[in-house]
């Protein structure tokens, strides 16, 4: 990769303008983390610094842990989420790797 693409400015900006796509956005990112390690740790941040609640870090977790059933609340459709077992001191190393990107929590 040429070396003005490791500029921390530039790499920054290429990620804000990609992130603002909002059908594309998530997946654009996704794949510029797998390009480096200088583009994963800054697309991640930006993947990861909003979410609207906990259930993206509870799907980091092994698939035995969690579930999700739909529910109807207030004539909505949502997801529920729920722990099938606790979590062993393994489960929670992604969780803990990505939950260390998150700056707001909805």
């Amino acid at each position: 990769m040429q070396r003005v693409l490791y500029t921390e400015e530039l790499v920054q900006n290429i990620l804000n303008i990609a992130f603002a796509d909002e059908k594309k956005g998530a997946s654009t990112l996704a794949s510029l983390a797998s390009t480096s390690q200088l583009w994963h740790t800054r697309a991640v941040s930006v993947l990861w610094h909003t979410l609207p609640n906990i259930k993206p870090l509870l799907r980091c977790m092994p698939r035995d842990i969690w579930k999700t059933t739909p529910r109807v609340f207030d004539e909505t459709q949502t997801q529920h989420c729920e722990l099938k077992r606790l979590p062993g001191v393994d489960d929670w190393s992604r969780c803990n790797y990505y939950a260390s990107f998150v700056r707001w929590l909805g």
